[in-house]
């Protein structure tokens, strides 16, 4: 009984990730007044301001074998290759890329010191899933119930993240999101000091991906 309450505990979590990025934006409510003829309108614009290396993927990896994953791709990377993945309706391997990129997302909130920064996940997560039409991201979030709802298969997907390992490399995507970056805060390397890696990647193992069992 336990164990089915988790895997329903484990599916509303994982959901709760995926769709929290990609809530439908409200419909625009026309304006209530008219313009005189006369008068001259003007347009107010809005201006976005990016640091150089914001959410930034320096490697086209595509849709590769997991096996052929490594610890050097970043969560942008990794995202733009899930996309690839759906596109070619290669559903379980989307979902590993998915799992891989929000676990080392995760592990970057805890060495990146900004905490300004730390929404650059929830951000790629949302910019990555609007770019699905509605029939891959139905197929997409079937797949994914499928996987997280089965203790077997999730850890599956828990080991082979473990086996490919930590992050190795700078969240340069990241810190570059943050306020710091306009502000002359990360006049150093922009980590946290003090980090400790090993903690942030149990933690992100069982915090983030919530393993049915210890993982090396």
């Amino acid at each position: 009984m336990k164990k089915s309450i988790r895997s329903v505990f484990i599916v509303l979590v994982f959901l709760t990730i995926l769709l929290s990025g990609c809530a439908p934006a409200p419909t625009p409510v026309p304006p209530t007044f008219t313009p005189e003829p006369t008068s001259t309108a003007t347009q107010s614009q809005i201006i976005i301001f990016e640091a150089p290396g914001n959410l930034e993927s320096t490697q086209d990896i595509g849709c590769v074998p997991i096996s052929d994953l490594k610890n050097t791709f970043t969560p942008p990377d990794l995202y733009n290759g899930f996309v690839e993945c759906i596109n070619q309706d290669n559903y379980s391997s989307a979902v590993f890329f998915f799992a891989l990129a929000g676990t080392y997302a995760y592990y970057d909130n805890f060495r990146v010191a900004d905490i300004t920064a730390h929404d650059a996940k929830s951000v790629l997560i949302q910019q990555t899933l609007v770019s699905l039409d509605s029939i891959h991201k139905n197929a997409f979030e079937q797949e994914l119930q499928n996987t997280i709802g089965n203790s077997d298969k999730l850890l599956e997907i828990c080991n082979e993240i473990s086996r490919i390992g930590a992050p190795q490399y700078y969240p340069r995507y990241m810190i570059q999101h943050g306020m710091n970056a306009f502000t002359d805060g990360n006049s150093g390397d922009g980590l946290a000091k003090n980090f400790d890696s090993d903690t942030a990647w149990k933690t992100s193992l069982d915090s983030y991906l919530h393993c049915p069992n210890p993982t090396p």
